[in-house]
């Protein structure tokens, strides 16, 4: 079996679960991911939100796993986030620009939204004209998005390196320099996207990087901190960014073309 055939088959997978496991989370601990989903603990039916957002990620995320339900099941999972992004990241975003978490997590929740969308395209299967260009927009659409995100995760790690090396493990040596590094490594995957070029090459290490980092960096610290939720999300997240960027790597073609789990 080919590497993209592979990829194609358990991205969507690995991302439904993903998304199962954060719904879970919002019914477990009845509160949502404060990272993501940053609601106010005033708003009114605060509860009642939690409730419908986890149940709606979680069969969304069932949905996603079984191919007939995938698109629409990525399509709503992309609209969920999309509006976190717009009505309740960007406003507190907007209204303290110099908050470095909320920016991590308004571009977390952007590049997750991207990617979902990402996945929502590539599990249908039109070439019907009209159909076919929306899909190709929607694409590049997402694709640009992804890379906005790469983009400030690059600048992050550059803006506060002494606090991204901390997290590293103590056995790893230059903590500085892989915080700079990977900081680089996000810019420059980024530029690959916009500009069209070793795109394939660059989301394939940024895939790896990301796995990299589930096995050496969240693993342990779950492990260290299994009552932690945000340590759970955080390996979550960084899932779906590999799943994503593989994605990207399995689909990329010289010309756009949709339905790439149908083959």
């Amino acid at each position: 079996m080919k590497i993209n055939t592979l990829l194609l088959k358990i991205t969507p997978i690995i991302f439904g679960i993903s998304i199962f496991i954060l719904g879970f989370q919002h019914v477990y601990y009845r509160a949502l991911n404060p990272a993501l989903f940053p609601v106010p603990g005033k708003f009114p039916g605060l509860i009642f939100l939690v409730d419908i957002s986890g149940i709606l990620l979680m069969l969304c995320g069932i949905a996603a796993v079984i191919k007939k339900w995938r698109a629409p099941a990525f399509l709503l999972i992309g609209l969920v986030f999309m509006l976190s992004f717009l009505l309740v990241h960007l406003p507190i975003l907007l209204g303290n620009i110099k908050n470095a978490m909320e920016w991590t997590g308004a571009f977390e929740t952007f590049a997750i939204l991207s990617g979902a969308f990402l996945f929502a395209v590539n599990s249908e299967n039109s070439t019907s004209g009209t159909t076919y260009k929306m899909y190709n927009i929607m694409e590049r659409i997402s694709k640009l998005m992804f890379a906005i995100s790469l983009v400030v995760f690059g600048i992050q790690h550059f803006q506060y390196g002494d606090f991204v090396a901390t997290l590293i493990p103590g056995w790893i040596p230059f903590h500085l320099f892989w915080a700079y590094f990977v900081g680089g490594g996000f810019i420059a995957s980024a530029i690959s996207l916009i500009i069209n070029v070793k795109q394939k090459l660059a989301m394939a290490l940024l895939g790896i990087m990301f796995i990299l980092w589930v096995i050496l960096l969240h693993i342990p610290r779950v492990y260290n901190h299994a009552t932690d939720r945000d340590e759970l999300s955080s390996l979550l997240i960084c899932l779906l960014m590999a799943c994503i960027s593989f994605l990207i790597m399995a689909t990329h073609k010289d010309h756009f073309h949709v339905s790439s789990y149908t083959h």
